[in-house]
């Protein structure tokens, strides 16, 4: 038998100008059911923290864009297809070509039909895929809603390599957002870059790259013709 007795625990004693809360926190029945909403309103909290968590996935490191330099020094001295879709407003283009001579050359395809053009100094020109010298600037043929300057590698990594970005490692891509509000979104494995996706206030540029030999590429331009 204890020495001390455990003194009890006096009720409260409810007055009438006591709160709403205060009345029910010491009624024996609604005490318990207020205790089990709030034990399942920390769980629901949690939860929705915590899927909150998962969908907005936090970047794992930011990066300066000159940090990338490698990755596209890797495309430097290689033979290079590219294959671009281009969402310009509501009209889509395709592009599939390879870069010869400090040029781009390709078919662009748009509502079906097709046309030879050749990338120089960030300008498009239209004629013979075999021959530099028929290539005419034309803005008839040549799109001039797209932005040909995204066509070059180079001017890309311009863009990026002064900004601050995030590296998504378990995606593996990098994230750059711009200024003049246009994001870059570079995909790699490795050291290697396979994609680039620019997205402006109303156009998708993505850009796929692919090191291999000209005459595959040359073969995928023949069979899109």
């Amino acid at each position: 038998m204890s020495l001390f007795k455990k003194k009890e625990k006096e009720p409260r004693i409810i007055k009438d100008d006591d709160s709403l809360f205060i009345k029910l926190w010491y009624n024996k029945r609604s005490h318990a059911a207020i205790v089990l909403g709030l034990y399942l309103l920390f769980f629901l909290v949690l939860i929705v923290f915590m899927n909150l968590s998962s969908t907005g996935k936090k970047p794992d490191l930011t990066i300066s864009g000159s940090t990338l330099n490698n990755k596209f020094l890797n495309f430097e001295n290689k033979k290079l297809a590219y294959n671009y879709v281009i969402d310009i407003g509501s009209n889509k283009y395709y592009f599939s070509g390879t870069d010869k001579n400090d040029s781009i050359y390709g078919k662009i395809l748009h509502n079906g039909e097709s046309q030879t053009i050749m990338i120089n100094n960030n300008e498009c020109y239209v004629g013979d895929y075999n021959s530099k010298e028929e290539f005419v600037k034309t803005d008839l043929l040549c799109p001039e809603i797209i932005d040909y300057s995204y066509f070059n590698y180079k001017n890309i990594y311009d863009l990026i390599k002064d900004a601050k970005g995030y590296n998504y490692e378990e995606k593996k891509y990098y994230s750059f957002d711009l200024d003049n509000g246009i994001n870059i979104a570079i995909y790699y494995i490795e050291n290697e870059i396979k994609s680039i996706i620019i997205n402006e206030k109303n156009n998708t540029y993505s850009f796929e790259y692919v090191i291999d030999d000209y005459s595959k590429i040359d073969k995928i331009i023949e069979e899109e013709s």
